[in-house]
């Protein structure tokens, strides 16, 4: 009987009670009406509340096996056989019940810390788990004294042993379907593979939403000093508050020449002829013709060509491997697209206004930026850089040779399309100091007051990009490493559909450029052209800005990401919180966003602690150790480790500071794995905390010379001027090899100054020591000599 009729059947009874004597009277009557056995009646009577319950939640229909019951879903499952709904505690029981359930908290104590599972671990897990059980049954079969109760018991082990070696058949196909419906899990693909932990992602994310929050307010409220040290002239940046441009802008690799992966195919060609009868026709043609062979017949052609179309042979052919034209290059054409989006009016009363920008795309080739050649194929101003330890330097109204030549060509044939976006060309189509400088040259003409968010990648935090903002008057904030998927507007919103348009785009291109090759009689594959790349990625650009202009996902996104949560009142001086809107996403979690606006020491947001990266690191690391080394301590050992402080490990500025706090379980865990560390493992790790030490400092007093040098600079020119006659900077891209050559090379150089610097003062020491001694001689030498003494 269905549960929505069991349900339906309760409510009649419920009704009807009023009018019998006792439930006894009713069941009675309902049981002879509906013609079912009391005790049926009774147990569904018994039930009721929980079949409401189940009533209420899934919405099951009155014949389940005619609609899929619940109102307003999607009549997927007509077509299948209806299996019913089992009831809580009904179907078989399983004999190994405690195997099931250690089973099914290792697996959810895997997932918990983010570890990786496959079918395979959790059939190795459960197999290991059998064994464990067969072993204390056949202890307990022989510790037996009942008869019944050791067969029983050997029943048990009879039945498990057939369970494992059933599991060896097949790869344990069925054993490892039954697990996963035990286990209530899914094999499905994941959407993010990420090498940080859970625990990391909360905390960058925050930092994150830190950043941006204290930048905004130190750009419109904050102490002049403190926006002295990120920008060059805080005073027009104030002045000019009502034009500010919230910047966000991330990079998008593009493939354009392979367009889509997948075509279309007729039904012979998806389900062609079966095998088992080709190979039957096909033996009995070589039976016919080897009996009407003789010698003199002659030898059959390799062809008998004529007009492809579709006969029985065609279909017929059981060929199973698809077939398709193929570029040789498509796969090897990459391109580099910068999208960027600006958000308006946040220092206005005027509402919120998203714009698509004009993109920046990076092309191969030696450096070099197309708005800066002329169609005479001649510099049109000034240009100096640096790559691999070469200063490149190209003078205005010099020939520009073959830079970018077939980009030129494409602009001749259509100006207004290169109008649209900014063409640049590096030699791996990366964005490096050297584009990324250029790149701000531009923005600084789009927009005079821009806060910008991007991510962590090397040509945002090299010197030349700190000289560019700072003489273009700009503010840049970062996204936390490892967190541009989830947090960044551009991959949350953009980057899928931007690129979905371009293949279409690309594909519609081809289609229309080989058909024109076949129509003249070539067979040749169509090869797209510099004009063609531009039209897919200006038509996806625009599409993208219609879609905008009809929806506006770009305040919608930037809600939804966090990002987006205040709007300065400059008639107030505060940050005015935004909470009219959606916010979460399917690729955040509400943990993140919980304190999104309690950051904050009165109305000033709080500065971000980027120490708490390298602190949530060694939390997870210690959440991690502690999984692979449980132990139970003792009570004198607990007292020992009680102590106020925690390990020289976690002595971090952030945990010192109560920016992030452990447990107590955390602390002991620490001290544990403090005291079963070796001492040359911690003398080391205090080495390298020594150098890293060092170097940021010596960092920070560079960043501070490097201020007063622009200063001084914009003291005799202007800030165009100033970014004109910079010189951006790009290292040479290296090989994994070279980088962790290089990596090996600074830790020894930091290890060696580190030994020089303890060396100088060991010298300077023991000069001093010498030089006292010295005086100390002088000093005695002016005495008389004492009796028994011989002075030579």
């Amino acid at each position: 009987m269905p549960l929505a009729v069991q349900h339906a059947l309760t409510l009649k009874m419920k009704k009807a009670l009023p009018d019998f004597s006792s439930e006894h009277t009713l069941l009675t009557a309902m049981s002879k009406k509906m013609g079912l056995s009391l005790m049926k009646v009774r147990k569904i009577w018994q039930r009721r509340d929980i079949l409401a319950r189940l009533q209420k939640h899934h919405g099951f229909a009155l014949q389940p096996h005619v609609s899929t019951g619940a109102k307003g879903l999607k009549r997927t499952a007509t077509q299948r056989r209806y299996r019913g709904y089992r009831l809580p505690g009904g179907g078989r029981k399983s004999a190994f019940t405690a195997v099931r359930d250690s089973l099914l908290v290792w697996f959810e104590t895997q997932r918990c810390h983010g570890h990786s599972v496959k079918k395979v671990h959790i059939l190795e897990q459960w197999r290991l788990l059998m064994t464990k059980e067969l072993l204390d049954l056949r202890q307990q079969s022989e510790a037996a004294v009942d008869r019944h109760e050791r067969a029983a018991l050997l029943q048990l082990v009879s039945e498990g042993e057939k369970q494992l070696k059933s599991s060896a058949v097949d790869s344990g196909r069925n054993r490892l379907k039954q697990l996963m419906k035990d286990l209530r899990a899914k094999d499905m693909v994941p959407d993010l593979k990420t090498q940080v932990s859970e625990v990391d992602e909360v905390v960058r994310a925050k930092l994150t939403y830190q950043a941006l929050d204290h930048t905004l307010w130190l750009t419109c409220f904050g102490p002049e000093a403190e926006l002295r040290e990120r920008v060059s002239k805080p005073a027009v940046l104030r002045a000019n508050l009502q034009s500010m441009v919230l910047l966000f802008a991330d990079q998008v690799p593009l493939w354009l020449k392979s367009g889509s992966e997948k075509e279309v195919y007729a039904k012979w060609e998806s389900d062609p002829y079966p095998q088992s009868l080709l190979r039957q026709e096909l033996l009995d043609h070589h039976t016919r013709t080897l009996a009407d062979r003789t010698s003199d017949s002659q030898v059959p052609p390799l062809l008998s060509a004529e007009l492809p179309a579709v006969t029985e042979k065609r279909k017929n052919s059981g060929q199973r491997q698809k077939r398709s034209f193929a570029d040789p290059d498509a796969h090897r054409y990459r391109l580099t697209y910068e999208a960027r989006q600006g958000l308006y009016n946040l220092c206005s009363d005027a509402p919120l206004v998203g714009k698509v920008l004009p993109g920046l795309l990076v092309v191969h080739g030696a450096h070099a930026r197309l708005n800066n050649i002329d169609s005479a194929g001649k510099f049109i101003s000034d240009e100096t850089f640096e790559y691999n330890g070469t200063l490149v330097v190209r003078k205005a109204k010099t020939s520009a040779g073959r830079l970018l030549f077939g980009w030129r060509k494409a602009r001749q044939s259509d100006p207004e399309l290169f109008r649209r976006i900014s063409v640049m060309s590096q030699p791996s189509a990366n964005v490096d100091g050297v584009i990324y400088v250029w790149a701000q040259q531009e923005l600084a003409a789009l927009t005079p007051v821009c806060i910008q968010q991007r991510d962590c990648y090397a040509a945002a935090w090299s010197s030349s990009a700190a000289e560019s903002l700072l003489y273009s008057n700009r503010l840049q904030t970062i996204i936390g490493p490892k967190m541009t998927a989830s947090l960044q507007l551009t991959d949350t919103d953009f980057s899928r559909s931007f690129k979905s348009l371009c293949r279409s785009e690309m594909d519609r291109l081809r289609h229309a450029g080989q058909t024109a090759l076949f129509a003249s009689g070539n067979k040749e594959i169509w090869h797209c052209s510099h004009l063609d790349l531009i039209r897919c990625v200006v038509s996806a650009q625009d599409e993208m800005s219609r879609r905008q202009d009809e929806k506006d996902w770009i305040v919608s996104g930037l809600r939804r990401n966090g990002i987006l949560a205040y709007k300065p009142d400059l008639s107030s001086g505060k940050l005015v919180p935004l909470t009219d809107a959606e916010c979460c996403s399917a690729r955040t979690k509400p943990s993140w966003l919980e304190d999104r606006f309690l950051w904050r020491v009165g109305s000033v947001p709080v500065k971000p602690d980027w120490s708490a990266i390298a602190g949530a690191q060694a939390v997870a690391d210690l959440v991690e150790w502690s999984l692979n080394h449980p132990h139970v301590l003792s009570s004198e050992e607990e007292a020992l480790l009680a102590v106020p402080e925690l390990p020289e490990d976690l002595q971090i500025p952030c945990i010192e500071s109560g920016v992030l706090t452990l447990s107590l379980d955390l602390q002991r865990t620490a001290w544990r794995k403090q005291l079963a560390t070796s001492d040359d493992a911690l003398a080391k790790k205090r080495e390298r905390r020594d150098v890293k030490a060092m170097l940021a400092l010596a960092k920070k007093k560079l960043h501070g010379k490097l201020l007063e040098a622009m200063r001084h600079r914009l003291k005799t020119m202007s800030q165009q001027q100033a970014l004109a006659r910079l010189v951006p900077r790009a290292a040479e891209p290296k090989s994994q090899t070279k980088k962790s050559v290089k990596k090996n090379l600074l830790k020894t150089a930091s290890k060696a100054v580190v030994k020089k610097m303890g060396l100088a003062k060991a010298l300077k020491e023991q000069k001093a020591l010498e030089d006292q001694e010295a005086l100390e001689e002088q000093s005695g030498s002016a005495k008389p000599p004492s009796t028994g003494r011989v002075y030579v």
